[in-house]
């Protein structure tokens, strides 16, 4: 049972190559990871929310260190865009539907010439941010 103190433990097991129909369930690893915080005395300690806006300001800082300026402009507009309609909105609270609405809203216009910012490729740069 001593391996359970370590945390890298549960990443090893989620990044195990199971058998076909032997792979874990997300319970399986949530009552590994409770554990785990039980045994770190963490029981009861709620992780900090993170908000929309914080996550893509970390994001910002770290994640386009090694990118090109115009990479990083055009996935900023994105990440802009996101953060003005659910900034303030808990990260595990922002579910794909809700990103596809976003997008859509920003590409699903039909109008604009051919090659513009309006269509799948606008929504591969959003995806790609």
């Amino acid at each position: 049972m001593g391996v359970l103190g370590d945390p890298g433990f549960a990443l090893e097991l989620a990044r195990h190559p199971w058998p076909t129909g032997h792979r874990p369930t997300a319970a399986v690893f949530g009552r590994l990871l409770d554990d785990l915080r039980h045994q770190a005395g963490l029981d009861g300690v709620a992780a900090q929310a993170v908000t929309v806006a914080g996550a893509a300001a970390r994001y910002g800082e770290e994640a386009f260190v090694l990118r090109a300026p115009g990479t990083r402009e055009s996935y900023m507009t994105w990440v802009r865009r996101l953060v003005a309609a659910h900034g303030g909105t808990d990260v595990a609270a922002i579910g794909a539907g809700r990103l596809g609405a976003l997008v859509a809203a920003h590409t699903r216009t039909g109008v604009g010439p051919v090659g513009s910012q309006d269509g799948r490729c606008a929504e591969e740069m959003a995806v790609a941010a």
